[in-house]
């Protein structure tokens, strides 16, 4: 991939830094011949470039490198004072944002370059039950009126109601050096992984709760999140069916976190801008403590999860375990408040479970991931394997409900038995002499095959 470069050029305002209707995105690393460590950066920059080029090329990403020696006077116009740094502008703008070296990733990319990547609108909706044209008068029917869409607003409010409610609450109106690490550790890890089509608004406010993070007062988190408290009926009707609408956004912003850890590796460029499981699970366990005002619910939290239940420290290796991990812990809490819910139920995911105990992990983060991320060509993979497999499973059962009985053979005494009644039955030849020739065809019985067993062919007579 053919990397550009302006080592040298009279050009003071190129048009790819400087032109505010420039067509394309741009990267552009400001570096310095002499550095050391621009030396080293210089192959994985352009290793990123080739990367980018090959999976997303279909978005015209440019990369660009500028040495800061010869061109003094566009670094100086960029404030540039260390190397090596790197800069995102948006197409059709002049305006650049840095993004720190070691941490280049495509969702961020993304995200500081305004690229909106496309989701599919067919599959927008959460609902893989092949049941659903039966359910309009259900309860399940609130499950059928959810988008991702949807889920991403309610994930929202939930967090928007947290912060409006739940981070500032002593007297004193400060956190403690805890509460303030777990808040921007949960506020860093969010921008990072949740998807890069996600609603601008969420997007912005991780941004500047992060901007402020160092002096972070309540007064600046109500700027930035909105001082008019979330009231119930802002939730979707999904989860306003719920007991707390509050709780259940909640739970889709956590859920939401566990597939866009995997996602996020998934696209990684290199092993070493790759999330761990097992910090990620802390962060979310340390944010819980903090921030959910529940003292039973967050009190069972930390002791599970101190416990290591449900196999969290044994889980590793795979990225899609800290989703199943979720999941399972999940379904623990509606079993114990909700007196064995299961989430997603039967109707919802026939082939998620393999019995009312066991689920298929496969089939369960196929159907996680279908519902908290954007569509795009795996998702259209997973949809088809879910489905293909709860149609083939639901024909199965209505060709269980509908299978005749074998005739059951009767034995000899049986026989002998019907036999003797049938004859005591069959009117006698003055009653079907004195019978219209039309009923009598109906009253006299067909002569009988040899070999064939008249129980068999008239059980009863």
């Amino acid at each position: 991939y053919p990397l550009h470069k302006n080592d040298d050029t009279k050009d003071r305002h190129p048009d790819f830094l400087f032109s505010k209707s420039y067509p394309n995105p741009r990267v552009v690393e400001f570096y310095a011949h002499w550095c050391p460590h621009c030396k080293h950066f210089r192959k994985r920059y352009t290793e990123v470039a080739a990367t980018m080029k090959a999976k997303y090329g279909d978005m015209n990403i440019e990369f660009w490198a500028i040495s800061c020696v010869p061109n003094a006077f566009i670094c100086r116009d960029f404030d540039i004072h260390s190397y090596p740094n790197i800069r995102v502008l948006p197409a059709h703008s002049a305006n650049s944002s840095k993004i720190e070296h070691f941490n280049l990733h495509p969702f961020q990319i993304f995200r500081m370059a305004n690229i909106e990547v496309a989701a599919e609108s067919q599959d927008d909706t959460d609902v893989l039950s092949i049941h659903a044209d039966s359910a309009a008068d259900s309860d399940q029917a609130y499950y059928l009126s959810k988008t991702k869409q949807q889920i991403y607003q309610d994930a929202l409010l939930s967090f928007r109601f947290l912060c409006q409610t739940s981070v500032f609450t002593t007297s004193d109106n400060k956190l403690s050096p805890d509460a303030k690490l777990a808040f921007n550790k949960f506020v860093r890890h969010l921008q990072k992984v949740l998807p890069p089509t996600m609603t601008d608004d969420f997007h912005s406010i991780l941004a500047k709760i992060i901007e402020h993070a160092k002096a972070l007062s309540e007064d600046t988190l109500m700027d930035i999140v909105g001082t008019e408290v979330v009231t119930d009926d802002a939730w979707s009707p999904a989860c306003r069916h719920h007991d707390s609408p509050f709780t259940c956004g909640l739970w889709h912003l956590f859920h939401m976190y566990s597939i866009g850890y995997a996602e996020y590796n998934a696209v990684a460029l290199s092993d070493d801008t790759k999330l761990e499981a097992g910090e990620c699970a802390q962060v979310m366990r340390d944010f819980i403590v903090h921030f959910f005002n529940c003292e039973d619910c967050r009190q069972h939290f930390a002791n599970d999860y101190d416990a290591c239940k449900y196999g969290r420290c044994e889980r590793h290796g795979d990225d899609r375990e800290f989703a199943l991990w979720l999941f399972e812990f999940h379904n623990g809490v509606n079993r114990r408040l909700h007196h064995g819910v299961v989430f997603p139920s039967t109707w919802m995911c026939a082939m998620c479970w393999k019995d009312e105990a066991e689920y298929d992990p496969d089939i369960v983060y196929k159907y996680l991931r279908l519902m908290y991320w954007p569509s795009d060509e795996k998702a259209r993979q997973y949809r088809q394997d879910v489905l293909s497999g709860q149609h083939v499973q639901r024909a199965e059962e209505e060709q269980e409900e509908v299978q005749p009985l074998a005739p059951i053979e009767p034995n000899m005494q049986q026989r002998e038995e019907e036999e003797e009644q049938h004859v005591q039955e069959q009117p006698s030849p003055d009653v079907v002499a004195a019978t219209p020739p039309v009923i009598q065809r109906h009253l006299r019985r067909p002569e009988v095959p040899a070999g064939v067993s008249t129980s068999a062919q008239y059980p009863h007579g």
